[in-house]
């Protein structure tokens, strides 16, 4: 991990104006409000160090932290609103509400001044160069960012490439402590790597739609896993409900469509033309609908047709 895990508790005595979601306010008014939260509520800290997220991983750590920083209050309340799907384990009334630093006042505040001293501490810190391991059997969503990670100086990149997404490669050298793991797809490389994670490594999974809908997220060690990465917000509120996996250890991030590339000069009849990309698997990507549509079509105006493009599902061993 790169820093401590760091939690705070906030009573406000009276409102404040501009608390939402810490990650949605710049880091200046995130300072300015910071200052006026400790000037105007009652609030403690309490940090979890490196060498104890290694030893009891990050979900129990961050609970072990908001724990901590409830007991540190000067007076004991009689409820608490705790952002996520998880509670600690106190002798206090406690209420998850997920996306509550959205809602919650108190929780804002607590997330602005938390995330105001973590980034002072490791600002403090030299940053240390990441030995970055990418594990996956097909890289074709990653090619940007293997060009960035491979020249950028903080990171040392070595892949690990599977034959399939059920299938390792060969044999796998196990993580080691220090090293972050990407596991690009959640296949059989991220139920490996989540039983065979080491104390000090980093476990980071990108769940794709075709996973979601199998048996390997059922198979995920997720305690293990120290940031899920999905691609749509649907997909993360099912991971969180079919797997219990902490909302705030799960990132949205779409597929990046290349903008610039879709201005290119067309060829002469190019409006008559309909692209479609992907065919395996069938019974979702549902090319059949698409060939209809285009019976449609070209009975209203045979000038259209359609490119397909995508690979066959006999050059696919799991199709």
């Amino acid at each position: 991990m790169a820093g401590p895990v760091t939690a705070a508790a906030v009573i406000l005595k009276n409102p404040i104006l501009g608390l939402k979601d810490s990650k949605q306010i710049s880091p200046k008014k995130r300072e300015i409000l910071s200052g006026l939260i400790k000037e105007e509520a009652i609030y403690s800290f309490a940090s979890i160090s490196n060498t104890k997220i290694d030893e009891i991983n990050i979900h129990q750590a961050t609970l072990s932290a908001m724990q901590e920083a409830i007991i540190n209050l000067p007076i004991k309340p009689d409820l608490i609103y705790v952002d996520g799907q998880f509670i600690p384990n106190i002798d206090i009334n406690c209420e998850a509400v997920i996306g509550g630093d959205k809602i919650i006042p108190e929780i804002s505040a607590a997330s602005i001044i938390a995330k105001v001293l973590g980034e002072a501490s490791s600002q403090a810190e030299p940053a240390k160069p990441v030995a970055l391991r990418v594990s996956s059997h097909d890289n074709k969503f990653l090619f940007r960012f293997l060009d960035h990670a491979a020249h950028d100086p903080r990171l040392t990149l070595r892949r690990e490439t599977w034959r399939g997404i059920s299938e390792a490669g060969g044999a796998l050298e196990r993580t080691q402590s220090g090293e972050a793991i990407f596991c690009e797809w959640c296949g059989e490389n991220a139920v490996w790597h989540s039983h065979n994670k080491p104390k000090g490594a980093r476990l980071i999974v990108r769940l794709h739609r075709f996973e979601a809908y199998r048996d390997f997220p059922a198979r995920v060690n997720w305690p293990a896993v120290d940031r899920l990465i999905v691609v749509s917000q649907h997909f993360k509120e099912m991971m969180i409900k079919a797997h219990g996996i902490p909302a705030e250890r799960i990132e949205v991030l779409p597929q990046y469509v290349d903008c610039e590339g879709l201005h290119r000069k067309k060829r002469p009849g190019a409006r008559f033309r309909i692209g479609y990309a992907g065919l395996v698997p069938f019974g979702h990507k549902r090319l059949d609908r698409a060939v209809d549509f285009l019976e449609a079509l070209r009975a209203k105006d045979p000038r259209f047709s359609m490119i397909v493009r995508g690979a066959m599902p006999w050059k696919m061993r799991w199709a």
